[in-house]
């Protein structure tokens, strides 16, 4: 099965020019009319697997860095996720990282295992 190139036909859901508080407030930044969620295709139900004595359709999950609150991981799971983990607990309050927290990063093609060696730069603008 080939999977469908998101970016850049649709924008980032996550905007890396507004600070973590802004896009917890604010995002995910979706327009589903301009955007519209893909329908999933489903395994059988006898190719489910044993996930912690639960059935899921796909071990593919989402840790908790993205999922800023529940309008995240309501989406999370709208688009197919079965694995969602929701928040990172901790024992005091701490704040997101300052701005920028999350970048784009300049590269030619995937970032594969063969890679991993490279030094990343970031990127001045968001690729396409």
């Amino acid at each position: 099965m080939e999977i469908p190139q998101y970016y850049p036909k649709y924008e980032p859901i996550y905007d890396i020019h507004k600070t973590y508080a802004e896009n917890a407030d604010f995002g995910p930044f979706l327009d589903e009319n301009l955007t519209p969620i893909p329908a999933r295709i489903w395994a059988p139900k006898e190719e489910w697997i044993d996930f912690l004595g639960y059935k899921i359709a796909s071990p593919l999950g989402v840790p908790a860095g993205p999922l800023l609150n529940a309008r995240w991981t309501a989406l999370a799971a709208r688009v197919g996720f079965d694995v969602i983990t929701y928040k990172t607990i901790r024992s005091s309050a701490h704040l997101g990282h300052n701005h920028p927290n999350v970048m784009y990063i300049d590269t030619e093609g995937a970032l594969t295992r063969g890679r991993w060696d490279e030094t990343l730069k970031s990127a001045k603008l968001k690729p396409g």
